[in-house]
């Protein structure tokens, strides 16, 4: 995980115009598992924006992105239309139809969701690729 995985991540939280302590427990989580200093995440939440180039992103780094913003989302048990739409548009931007969200919310997964499941969650998502 980089850098512009946590800014998306970011957005995403505060794409419904409030970041819930367990979407940024989630955030911290994520980014201490990969490394990833806390100050950094601390400069993230206060300037998130930056581009990626979808183009330069292998299947593999586009799967991850898109696997964790629904985990994120999904993480407070609450989908907020703006949340849905910033995963729609997501995955449009990284090649997807946007119905690869719809199977990713309904794939049971979890931050303790073994390599297997998540090999098999990713082999369906790659059908969704355009």
């Amino acid at each position: 995980m980089h850098t512009p995985l946590l800014r998306i991540m970011i957005q995403l939280a505060q794409s419904d115009g409030n970041v819930s302590d367990v979407e940024l427990d989630m955030i911290y989580h994520i980014a201490k598992s990969n490394g990833i200093p806390q100050e950094e995440i601390k400069k993230l939440l206060d300037e998130p924006e930056g581009r990626i180039n979808p183009g330069e992103l292998s299947n593999q780094r586009k799967f991850e992105y898109l696997y964790n913003i629904v985990l994120l989302m999904k993480v407070d048990d609450k989908l907020f239309p703006a949340e849905m739409n910033f995963c729609f548009r997501l995955a449009t931007k990284l090649g997807y139809r946007e119905t690869v969200i719809f199977e990713l919310i309904s794939s049971k997964y979890s931050l303790n969701t073994t390599i297997a499941e998540k090999e098999l969650i990713k082999t369906k998502v790659q059908q969704f690729l355009l």
